[in-house]
């Protein structure tokens, strides 16, 4: 996980590679979800109250974010410690599959 936030650190925005990686990942839980409406895959993809009201509670409500969070990250991993910046910022990463899930299943029932 340090190699991920070295390279992002080193020059990418933190909203870009990975923010998209993960918003992706959310779009195609749901879609895994509509295949296989089960449980357990709920569980899996995060698709469930519980999931979202914790990451909106660990990220306080949105307003803990990558680019609040940036220079703290940038100076842990030149600290040597990017596990601790990988550990801040896997939150905020989850509230953008989170995020992401919403916003497709709402855009799956429109169409």
């Amino acid at each position: 996980m340090g190699w991920i936030l070295e390279s992002l650190l080193g020059g990418n925005s933190l909203d870009s590679m990975y923010v998209l990686q993960e918003r992706q990942r959310g779009r195609n839980g749901v879609r895994f979800f509509r295949k296989h409406p089960k449980l357990g895959v709920r569980l899996m993809t995060q698709m469930t109250p519980f999931h979202e009201g914790l990451w909106f509670f660990l990220t306080f409500g949105g307003l803990l974010n990558e680019k609040l969070l940036e220079p703290i990250l940038d100076r842990l991993v030149a600290a040597g410690k990017p596990g601790l910046a990988a550990a801040l910022l896997s939150p905020i990463l989850n509230w953008h599959t989170v995020q992401a899930a919403k916003e497709e299943v709402k855009k799956l029932k429109m169409s």
